[in-house]
């Protein structure tokens, strides 16, 4: 902020009161060292005694300032009122008391949805400002200045936020269909139909683009029965054990994969079927890269069949 020094000498009486402190001569004074941010004003003492040598009292003034630079997302660059303090002294470099009480206002940011606003800066060990929320309403709060640092100078840029993940559930699902006629069981009986799922979360990082496979394995179809771990679809019982039927055996007869990737559900359909195809007894592994739901049905056919 137009860091610049100057020096005068001027006879008229001093505007300013007399330092307690004042330098023995003129010479004492090097106006090549004074910091790039003050501005040097040197005056004549007054004396009664016209004898006696005038010594010039030197005053500096230094300056403050900040500026911020808001590059938003829209590709749009604003720039706030610039603030400035005017800090005097005795010939001396301000000190931290002489800058103990300044500070600089606030400034109110703009939002953006799904984005965050973060600062920087290009000088070197200058203290960071840092940027709050308050009621709704994003503010860039300046630090505290210090006597060593005159510009404060930030570049507030928007970030986009990452994708919160989402997670959804692959599925693999066995139907069970039992024989239209074993014994007295028909196809409309409370036995007639049981399942079972087994579940796998999958998470997806990039609003559902990708997702996390999700694997399956291989297994026999007698071990998949097993356990009392299905459901009648008729009663809504759980933690059920599939009944036996003597003179039948399972087998699976079909595979449904459904979901919203179209193309993978396809792929994974054909993939499966031929599968069951080369063999029916057998539950094939396989791996999902979207939440698809995968079924396999399970009939029963005679043993002399």
């Amino acid at each position: 902020m137009g860091l610049s020094a100057s020096a005068a000498n001027t006879t008229e009486t001093p505007v300013v009161s007399k330092p307690a402190i004042v330098p023995d001569s003129p010479s004492g004074v090097n106006f090549s060292d004074t910091p790039a941010s003050s501005t040097t004003t040197t005056v004549p003492e007054s004396s009664a005694d016209s004898s006696t040598p005038k010594h010039p009292v030197i005053h500096m003034t230094y300056h403050y300032s900040s500026m911020v630079t808001i590059e938003t997302p829209d590709g749009q660059t604003i720039t706030p009122q610039h603030q400035q303090f005017a800090v005097k002294t005795n010939g001396t470099v301000p000190t931290e008391a002489d800058v103990a009480n300044l500070s600089f206002n606030s400034i109110s940011l703009p939002s953006f949805e799904g984005y965050t606003p973060e600062v920087s800066t290009l000088t070197v060990g200058l203290p960071l400002a840092t940027i709050s929320d308050e009621n709704g309403q994003l503010v860039l709060n300046f630090p505290k200045i210090q006597a060593d640092y005159p510009d404060y100078f930030y570049t507030v840029t928007y970030k986009k936020n990452a994708a919160a993940p989402i997670t959804d559930q692959a599925e693999q699902e066995f139907d069970v269909q039992f024989p239209i006629n074993a014994g007295n069981i028909q196809i409309n009986d409370q036995n007639a139909y049981y399942y079972k799922d087994a579940y796998q979360n999958t998470e997806s990082s990039d609003n559902g683009r990708t997702w996390t496979p999700v694997s399956y394995e291989a297994t026999s179809l007698s071990d998949a029965l097993q356990g009392n771990n299905y459901t009648n679809a008729q009663t809504g019982l759980r933690n059920q054990t599939l009944p036996k039927f003597n003179g039948y055996i399972p087998f699976l007869s079909a595979v449904m994969v459904t979901g919203s990737n179209n193309d993978e559900a396809t792929a994974l359909l054909n993939q499966l079927t031929a599968a069951i195809k080369r063999n029916p007894y057998e539950v094939p592994a396989y791996t999902l890269n979207s939440p698809l739901l995968v079924t396999f049905r399970v009939s029963y056919m005679t043993e002399t069949w």
